[in-house]
């Protein structure tokens, strides 16, 4: 899922990359949590 999700990260980062992927990632949260719901959901729905 990080993959998907674009958590997938180098070995070595720099300062600038490691602030802007804080930032992103907090900016992103909201909406990747509830891609992840809507995805659980659908999963349930095929399991059921």
């Amino acid at each position: 899922m990080h993959a998907y999700f674009g958590k997938s990260q180098k070995r070595y980062r720099n300062v600038l990359e490691i602030v802007t992927g804080k930032i992103k990632d907090t900016l992103l949260a909201p909406a990747q949590r509830k891609a992840f719901k809507e995805m659980e959901q659908v999963f349930q729905k095929i399991s059921a």
